[in-house]
């Protein structure tokens, strides 16, 4: 209807729209080009069809068709010309959508092509880094890329370290590792850490752009079952479950995903709304019919952990390790399991083993710090936390770990730890310290020892105005009118301990875990199958006759 009506702009208006909620479609973008040098901007036209031969080099042919239809041969070889190499100094639509990018590569001849493939569809905000600690530094800062380009053997700061480093700050941020030196041991990582694609070197600019489009369209509309694997994951742990609630209803409709792979999105939704025995079941269930058994026993793990489990917790985190040993923070998960189970020398093992990846992951000071915590080591305490932006997370292991032992009828205990962490805190004083003072003060309440809690309240700094000055202040009150009236003071609901979750209210599932898990082995197939779906113009000739025999499936990439 527009066309007929010759409404270019209303056409160029329309197809912009479409191409930011589909990045990288070059036939929207083919059609813009079109409607603007049909409106007379020409320019602006050959700069649009010069986007589409760079994203899609087999549309070349319909570009110079194009060209022929609206302009006259010798102005089009003048203002072609003057566009070839394309003229990125003038406005250029921004194809892929993304505001800004980030190359961590050394290799200078990488950086000039990415450059210029990324400049090419429009995204002028390129970061370039030659080492994994720049480009770390660079988002410690508070940066937020759209888009993360990696080589994988960086100076300072290897994939290994950063790529782990990155998740857990930027969980959703797509990411793609261009190189070749992806061990086989490190593949199951790159899979665990939710890289978007693996593009091998050496590699033309076609290929990249290709898999960048790709990416991004499966980054914000899923149609592959790993994509949306990985949205649904992302979306529960940025804590939106009503977006991952709605995407597991599409999955589980969809009849090409496998039954394990719905078994385990279940399992997943169950544990983050925190029915961790539905977890287990399920997690269990696709277990035994899945080749993917790593991100389940990550799963299984976890939840086995919050029902108290800890041995068999530990026997499946043991066996992911297995399968994929360089995950930093199951290492440090497995560490904390072991002091759990009072197996102390098998804690600092592990803790060992993920420091030699990377000592100064912002986990493994963390896990260092609790587990100095729980032996009374108030100076190494006070050394690991010191290099902490948060101590919030350790805040919720002294209070879950105190009331542990206090319910359990430690008070000792458990006073101890609050009492040892109070000494360890580094300054300067602030939330963290007076939270434990305020939990420490609940703790003396459950045992009636009313002065003591009135002393650990006159410790909380924090002002009447903020939260815990707030609570502080009425806690206070309750224990003065509980003295005057000769009372019980019983600790409500709202009181609750501040940082400690909710007690899971089911049991452990009958389930035989030692056995579940015995039963799994490493699959080199798996490994095989990940390195075939994330690569592309390495095959060699004989692979590629035995490809041509294979049955067909589903292309990869939406067509554009």
């Amino acid at each position: 209807m527009l066309r007929t009506k010759r409404q270019w702009n209303e056409i160029i208006k329309l197809e912009k729209a479409l191409l930011e909620l589909f990045p990288g479609t070059t036939d929207t973008l083919l059609s813009i080009g079109e409607a603007q040098l049909a409106s007379g901007d020409h320019e602006s036209g050959l700069r649009t069809l010069q986007q589409v031969k760079l994203l899609n080099p087999s549309l070349s042919a319909q570009v110079d068709q194009l060209k022929a239809n609206y302009i006259l041969i010798d102005e089009e070889d003048e203002l072609f010309d003057d566009l070839e190499p394309l003229d990125m100094t003038g406005p250029l639509l921004n194809a892929l959508g993304i505001q800004s990018a980030i190359l961590v590569d050394p290799d200078s001849a990488v950086q000039q092509s990415v450059k210029q493939v990324m400049a090419g569809a429009g995204v002028q905000d390129l970061e370039v880094f030659d080492s994994g600690q720049k480009a770390w530094d660079w988002i410690s800062n508070g940066q937020q890329p759209s888009l993360i380009i990696m080589e994988w053997r960086t100076l300072d700061l290897t994939g290994v370290q950063f790529i782990q480093r990155v998740r857990q700050r930027l969980i959703s941020v797509p990411i793609m590792v261009v190189s070749s030196l992806v061990s086989q041991s490190e593949v199951p990582l790159v899979k665990e850490m939710g890289v978007n694609a693996v593009v091998e070197k050496p590699f033309d600019n076609a290929t990249l752009m290709a898999e960048i489009i790709t990416l991004l369209q499966q980054q914000q509309y899923p149609t592959e079952q790993i994509s949306m694997d990985r949205k649904i994951i992302q979306c529960l742990q940025l804590g939106n479950k009503v977006e991952a609630n709605r995407l597991i209803g599409i999955y589980l409709s969809n009849p090409d995903y496998d039954d394990a792979g719905k078994r385990r999105m279940e399992a997943e939704y169950a544990f983050y709304e925190g029915h961790y025995m539905q977890s287990c079941t399920l997690a269990s269930a696709a277990l035994k019919q899945s080749h993917d058994s790593l991100e389940l026993l990550n799963l299984l793990g976890k939840a086995l952990m919050k029902l108290g489990d800890f041995e068999s917790a530990l026997k499946c985190m043991k066996k992911a390790q297995s399968l994929s040993p360089a995950n930093i923070e199951r290492a440090c998960r497995m560490a904390s399991l072991c002091a759990e189970m009072g197996d102390f020398e098998d804690a600092e093992d592990q803790l060992l083993q993920a420091k030699n990846l990377d000592a100064k992951n912002i986990l493994v000071l963390e896990a260092e710090a609790q587990l100095a915590l729980g032996s009374g080591d108030a100076e190494r305490a006070t050394k690991a936390m010191a290099s902490l932006e948060s101590l919030h997370r350790i805040v919720a292991f002294i209070n879950n770990k105190a009331v542990a032992l206090v319910r359990n009828n430690k008070f000792e205990e458990g006073i101890a730890l609050y009492k040892s962490a109070l000494e360890a805190l580094p300054p300067p004083w602030g939330h963290a310290h007076d939270t434990v003072c305020y939990n420490l003060s609940l703790a003396h309440i459950r045992f009636s020892e009313y002065e003591r809690a009135l002393q650990s309240l006159e410790k909380v700094k924090s002002g009447p105005t903020t939260g815990i000055g707030k609570k502080a202040h009425s806690l206070r009150k309750k224990i003065l009118h509980a003295q005057q009236t000769n009372t019980h003071l019983t600790i409500s609901v709202e009181a609750k301990e501040l940082n400690n979750p909710n007690d899971p209210k089911a049991l452990v599932p009958e389930i035989d875990f030692a056995a579940l898990v015995d039963g799994i082995a490493a699959s080199q197939g798996d490994i095989c199958c990940y390195r075939i779906f994330s690569s592309e113009g390495i095959a060699s000739e004989e692979s590629i006759k035995l490809f041509q025999k294979a049955p067909k499936l589903k292309q990869r990439r939406p067509a554009s």
